[in-house]
């Protein structure tokens, strides 16, 4: 009885692996979507729909019924034709009826406003999800959230927390250029790339446990306080994302100096790789003398292992 169980619990795993790796489908030739939209869903949902059920981008700041091009960093008078419900993202994400017919290009979404939460809580992805230069008014909780496939929020504004803890991503996980109030990555999986270039946290950003497969990418960003510890990197720039003040040779403001824990590892290739047991200075994480040239405005706190 028990093998029995245990064999129909392998064929019902293996099935919804299958159906989570189901091919995306080529560009139509017609540019003809082949599933309509939900008569339920808003005039801008159904827009989005029409292109990326065809493999383009659905982007708000190219039609000019939707206010044209707007910063979502200057989020004042944005307009109520972009709002996206989050219910509607999963439906065409997760429901079958829709996801099948998704290209190779995914979910590709440019300018949209998100004034609820985007609960992706466990969702299992198999195409790329792009919601580029929008703005989300709730943040997102997207915990134990599962993707083969890229995840990018580029030039977003979250004005609530970004919540990714235990996150599994076996592609890049992108957020350049973006400004959060806050965010969580606790124990995320990233198989590829974390690149945060050029973002700015004005909370707390919290990496605690992350490990990421290639590089984690922070030139030129902004945070004021980060938690790094125990986590691992293959390649990185820990401490390139401090700019501003030359004078803040070791990564901490002159006039409110903290100490940096590093009591983990950093994996380098050959003879560069090396590890930290012992607190340190930031400029010694990285091995040379990036740190020189940042800033950090608040608390650091670096530990990778």
């Amino acid at each position: 009885m028990r093998r029995c169980c245990g064999v129909l619990l392998m064929l019902i795993t293996m099935t919804l692996c299958v159906c989570a790796e189901e091919p995306a489908q080529p560009l139509p030739a017609d540019k003809k979507c082949s599933v309509p939209e939900d008569e339920g869903w808003t005039s801008q949902e159904k827009f989005v729909w029409h292109r990326v059920c065809i493999g383009e981008t659905a982007d708000f700041n190219k039609e000019p019924e939707y206010g044209g091009s707007l910063d979502p960093k200057k989020p004042d008078n944005w307009p109520q034709n972009r709002v996206l419900r989050p219910s509607f993202l999963e439906t065409i994400l997760l429901k079958d009826q829709y996801r099948r017919v998704l290209t190779r290009n995914g979910v590709d979404i440019v300018g949209a406003r998100f004034v609820e939460e985007l609960d992706l809580y466990g969702a299992q992805l198999g195409h790329g999800l792009g919601l580029s230069e929008s703005l989300f008014e709730k943040g997102a909780d997207l915990r134990f959230m599962r993707s083969t496939q890229v995840i990018a929020f580029d030039g977003s504004k979250f004005t609530g927390p970004l919540v990714m803890d235990g996150l599994r991503a076996e592609n890049y996980v992108l957020l350049r250029n973006a400004e959060l109030a806050e965010a969580a990555l606790h124990n995320a999986r990233i198989g590829a790339q974390l690149e945060l270039t050029k973002s700015k946290v004005t909370g707390k950003l919290d990496m605690d446990g992350v490990q990421v497969g290639s590089s984690l990418l922070m030139g030129g960003a902004e945070f004021a306080h980060l938690i790094l510890r125990g986590g691992s990197y293959r390649r990185a720039a820990f401490l390139s994302w401090l700019k501003g003040d030359r004078r803040a040779r070791y990564g901490w403001s002159p006039s409110r100096p903290r100490r940096v824990s590093a009591g983990g590892r950093v994996r380098r290739s050959g003879s560069e790789r090396r590890s930290y047991r012992r607190p340190a200075r930031a400029g010694q994480i990285q091995g040379d003398r990036q740190a020189r040239h940042g800033r950090c405005s608040d608390r650091l706190f670096a530990s990778h292992g």
